[in-house]
């Protein structure tokens, strides 16, 4: 037997009886699925500043410092995103807390921060590196075309002589 489970500003599921009774949330019509490893999340700095406060004010509560690290541990942050808002200098300061999952979360987030910066940086490097390359190969290439033009002169310049000594 069917049954149909109608929701508030949903499309109805159709439910077997050999299905869970439980939704999954791809299931339902308007859930996007993103592709695999796509877990960044677009933020502005001041979400990240208003994180920030959160981990500086020693009167916040437990609860708020680990949702603001977990708010920051969703987001892609770049290197200059770092510098400007200063928050790495925050979570650092955390992972000398005396709660362990404070202490363990800083230390990840901190973790994951260095790993993105580094890679930022070599990913800088390997495009300073293809453009030197893409430099060096536009400068030979001009180098030919000069040397060839030369030679073409040159030998078109020879030619009337040639001619010259034939007649």
């Amino acid at each position: 037997m069917t049954s149909y489970n109608l929701r508030k500003r949903t499309n109805p599921v159709i439910y077997s009886e050999e299905a869970a009774s439980q939704l999954k949330l791809t299931d339902l019509a308007k859930v996007v699925r993103l592709p695999t490893g796509t877990t960044s999340v677009c933020f502005s700095a001041e979400s990240v500043l208003s994180a920030k406060e959160i981990l500086d004010d020693p009167s916040s509560s437990l609860e708020k410092v680990m949702s603001s690290l977990r708010q920051l541990s969703c987001l892609t942050v770049s290197k200059a995103d770092l510098e400007v808002t200063g928050v790495a200098f925050s979570v650092r300061k955390l992972r000398k807390s005396e709660h362990l999952e404070i202490q363990r979360i800083a230390s990840n987030l901190i973790d994951k921060w260095k790993r993105a910066v580094l890679s930022e940086r070599e990913a800088l490097k390997n495009i300073a590196i293809a453009q030197q390359q893409q430099r060096q190969s536009q400068s030979q290439q001009q180098q030919r075309q000069q040397h060839k033009r030369e030679h073409e002169s040159a030998s078109l310049e020879s030619v009337p002589e040639q001619r010259t000594l034939l007649s």
